[in-house]
This record gives C-alpha cells, sequence and structure tokens, in this order.
C-alpha cells in the first residue's frame, strides 16, 4: 500500500513537469511564429 502511494506521487509529479514543459513548449512555438509573422 505504501509503495502504491510512492509511485503514485511521483507519477503524478512527473505528469505535472510533463504538462509544464508543453506549456513552455507551445510559448516558444507561438513567440517564434509572431516573429516569422512580424517578419513577413
Amino acid at each position: 500500500m505504501h509503495g502504491k502511494s510512492v509511485g503514485f506521487a511521483t507519477q503524478n509529479s512527473r505528469f505535472r513537469n510533463a504538462k509544464v514543459q508543453l506549456s513552455v513548449f507551445n510559448r516558444i512555438i507561438f513567440t517564434k511564429l509572431i516573429y516569422m509573422r512580424a517578419m513577413l
């Protein structure tokens, strides 16, 4: 039981990290698109 809760906690933190990385990735792409549009 204890091991299960620990595994769930690590999985949760990993999922949160993935979410943060995804948002940063989206922001970079968004800024790049705006920059390209400004160049044109």
